[in-house]
């Protein structure tokens, strides 16, 4: 793990910044799959350090990649990232929407016409800082859901940043897909143990998926 400088402007992270984790891209996910298999350590490729004038900003883009967010929080020009739509929803905490989204992904891929399997995985990677190592040190687990065919793909992607056994950084519940060439990302974001009050939604979800996010509402 590098050391907590802001990868925006370079100022000391320590005090109130933290490492941001943004959507991952399939080089992202390869690099965490070869963590898990040969258990070593390091930066994700998907996170950023973020000082405190920095932060805010940065989770607004949680649901971009990490070089579409850092182009924006380091650019002055207009932005020029996909619309963002904020919607909010009723309180709750992310482990109860991660298992309401859960109990409706097969119906859903099914309505959307995508006929795959379910192929669940499972990886926990290990952030070594402040001098503690694994396992005395923070984690992150990460179980993606996804169903695949000819017609497109949709997937449940649900996160659990750690400080330890006990104490939760940041959880992440989020669908996302691509059918028929458009592509969509729904996430509900928290941190600690605060509820999901809202989801971020990019891309164009398609009728299915809009019919859910008015069930939360």
């Amino acid at each position: 793990m590098r050391p907590p400088l802001c990868d925006v402007c370079g100022a000391d992270c320590a005090a109130d910044g933290k490492l941001v984790h943004f959507a991952l891209r399939d080089s992202d996910r390869l690099w965490h799959e070869r963590a898990a298999a040969e258990g070593f350590v390091g930066h994700p490729p998907e996170a950023l350090w973020l000082c405190a004038a920095h932060v805010v900003r940065g989770e607004e883009l949680l649901n971009f990649t990490v070089d579409v967010a850092l182009t924006e929080l380091t650019t002055a020009a207009p932005s020029s990232l996909p619309e963002l739509r904020q919607v909010p929803i009723r309180p709750m905490v992310s482990a109860d929407l991660q298992r309401w989204l859960r109990t409706r992904l097969a119906g859903l891929a099914h309505e959307l016409g995508i006929r795959g399997v379910e192929v669940h995985t499972s990886a926990r990677e290990w952030t070594p800082m402040d001098r503690s190592v694994e396992p005395n040190c923070p984690y992150i687990d990460r179980d993606t859901y996804c169903f695949t065919s000819a017609q497109g793909t949709i997937e449940l992607q649900w996160e659990r940043a750690m400080w330890n056994d006990d104490d939760v950084a940041r959880t992440s519940a989020v669908i996302a897909g691509s059918v028929s060439g458009t592509s969509f990302r729904v996430g509900g974001h928290s941190m600690a143990r605060a509820d999901v009050i809202e989801l971020l939604i990019t891309g164009e979800p398609p009728a299915a998926v809009e019919r859910l996010i008015t069930e939360l509402g």
